[in-house]
């Protein structure tokens, strides 16, 4: 269609699962998009945990506080 740049989300967008899944949505086939989920999803969440020294728990503590930020606003 002779397009070459394009964007997925807004300016303000702050939740990178959504983020994610928009480029599951628009770069993989339908039949392997769970599996690019699966390894994507696994990626960000070893790259948020070694954020924080390999702690899990403060790991999970920032991401569930991020999705209240989100939804809040």
């Amino acid at each position: 269609m002779g397009f070459r740049h394009f964007k997925f989300l807004g300016r303000n967008e702050k939740d990178y699962l959504t983020e994610i899944e928009s480029y599951i949505y628009y770069l993989t086939a339908p039949d392997s998009r769970d599996v690019a989920r699966y390894d994507l999803l696994g990626i960000y969440m070893d790259y948020i945990i070694s954020l924080y020294g390999g702690d899990r728990k403060k790991a999970l503590a920032w991401y569930e506080e991020k999705l209240k930020e989100n939804k809040q606003g």
